[in-house]
């Protein structure tokens, strides 16, 4: 695993859409810290469409979801 911020924000992107548990969760709250970020993904973005790199950060955020931090206000 290596830092590659697009390979980053993409496993960020998909750990948010995959696993969040509604308006009101940690990892819902991530949405807006793409917003601010003007983050896109791209049409196929997904877990299986994952670079490598991308693939084992999220595999690391879903071993550890505690290591998530609360972006709730």
């Amino acid at each position: 695993m290596y830092f590659d911020r697009f390979d980053i924000a993409e496993a960020y992107w998909c750990y948010m859409a995959e696993y969040h548990s509604g308006g009101g969760s940690k990892e819902y709250a991530l949405s807006g810290t793409f917003a601010r970020m003007r983050f896109r993904p791209r049409p196929n973005l997904s877990s299986e469409t994952l670079e490598e790199n991308g693939a084992e950060i999220l595999a690391e955020l879903v071993a550890h979801p505690e290591k998530l931090r609360d972006r709730r206000c």
